[in-house]
């Protein structure tokens, strides 16, 4: 079961209101910001971006990681992300995402 959403949370007139917006199609690892203010979330599976309309766009699919090396962190620098996980970084570029490094401890 690998599962995960995206809610928005308000509050008006002291009532929290919880509203689903998106269903993930995988757990959600890391996430970060782009600089449009879009998610870029790195997942149980792959990498997928998430847009000011709650539109998902799969950037990778099946990333090499799936289910073996539990991605935890995510950051974007220019136009190149860096996934960390166990044994390594992966990095990649925002606008080519089949421009894919692995850097691990030499």
């Amino acid at each position: 079961m690998s599962h995960g959403q995206i809610f928005t949370v308000t509050k008006k007139d002291d009532k929290w209101t919880v509203k689903n917006k998106v269903n993930l199609p995988d757990a959600p690892n890391a996430t970060v910001l782009t600089n449009n203010n879009e998610f870029l979330i790195v997942t149980f599976k792959g990498l997928i971006k998430v847009d000011n309309e709650f539109k998902i766009e799969t950037l990778i699919s099946e990333g090499f990681w799936c289910g073996l090396l539990s991605p935890n962190s995510i950051l974007i620098e220019g136009q190149t992300i860096y996934i960390g996980m166990r044994g390594g970084i992966l990095r990649a570029k925002l606008n080519d995402i089949t421009k894919q490094e692995w850097l691990t401890k030499k």
